[in-house]
């Protein structure tokens, strides 16, 4: 609960004008509690700006502040490295991938929604009649209804699902299955390394990174392709053509070669 307020914002050597902001006064439940940032960077469709706001990008395109409609994600799940990551708004960094970008349309303006076709894990197929899916940067894991998850890790207690919190033990790693989500005709395929969390204090803990939630649309349940997908693909946002784009990411942020389209 709060209030809009307005105000200049800059990222980088971008300045947008009269942005609104909405200022918390009382935040209910554990999501800001233990948190490590201060807010939230609205980057979804309009639809889903509370009290009418105009989302910064959308600010930043209306103001012309950006070489193109179009923002891009590159995110490093090393624990350790000094870089989390890279925002790029106004384009797409070509050094950032290798091979070429497979686009896949919006299918519903609201989150980034797009359609799956299919997901295999293991001998399991779930969303085989093709479902869809919400790609965001803001969740942390791969999240899927619950149904399907119980269909996936039919051996594991339904607390563990219900928690959303998957064990696995660490020694499993090297024979866990793929986990291959197929868009647009393309197969994106994540190896345990990919969608395994591992933990270490005093003994090694390893978890799923995928996680039970039941999140509704008009065209029914969705699945949330969070970051522990978005890891391992580049990902580029385009508001102009209303269509989302995937590639291999190139990890080494110190990498500058170019590649081609």
């Amino acid at each position: 609960m709060g209030v809009l307020g307005k105000d200049k914002v800059t990222i980088g050597n971008i300045t947008v004008n009269g942005q609104e902001f909405g200022e918390s006064v009382y935040e209910p439940g554990s999501t800001f509690t233990l948190a490590h940032f201060e807010g939230i960077l609205g980057l979804g469709y309009p639809s889903l700006a509370e009290g009418g706001a105009i989302p910064v990008f959308d600010r930043m395109m209306y103001q012309n502040l950006l070489e193109e409609p179009i923002f891009s994600v590159l995110i490093n799940r090393e624990a350790d490295s000094e870089n989390g990551g890279e925002l790029f708004l106004g384009g797409i960094d070509h050094s950032r991938y290798t091979g070429s970008i497979n686009w896949v349309s919006v299918s519903q303006k609201g989150y980034w929604q797009i359609e799956v076709q299919n997901i295999t894990f293991r001998d399991t197929v779930v969303c085989r009649n093709g479902c869809s899916a919400i790609v965001d940067t803001g969740t942390s894991l791969i999240a899927g209804p619950y149904t399907s998850l119980r269909t996936m890790f039919p051996d594991h207690p339904e607390m563990e699902l219900g928690m959303g919190e998957i064990i696995v033990d660490c020694k499993k790693l090297p024979v866990l299955p793929d986990l291959t989500f197929t868009i647009g005709g393309v197969e994106y395929t994540l190896e345990a390394e990919d969608y395994i969390k591992k933990f270490q204090e005093e003994k090694a803990v390893c978890l799923y990174g995928i996680q039970a939630i039941n999140v509704y649309s008009s065209k029914g349940p969705l699945w949330i392709l969070g970051d522990v997908f978005l890891a391992k693909f580049y990902t580029i946002f385009d508001r102009g053509n209303d269509r989302v784009g995937f590639a291999k990411s190139r990890h080494s942020l110190d990498s500058r070669e170019s590649t081609e389209d």
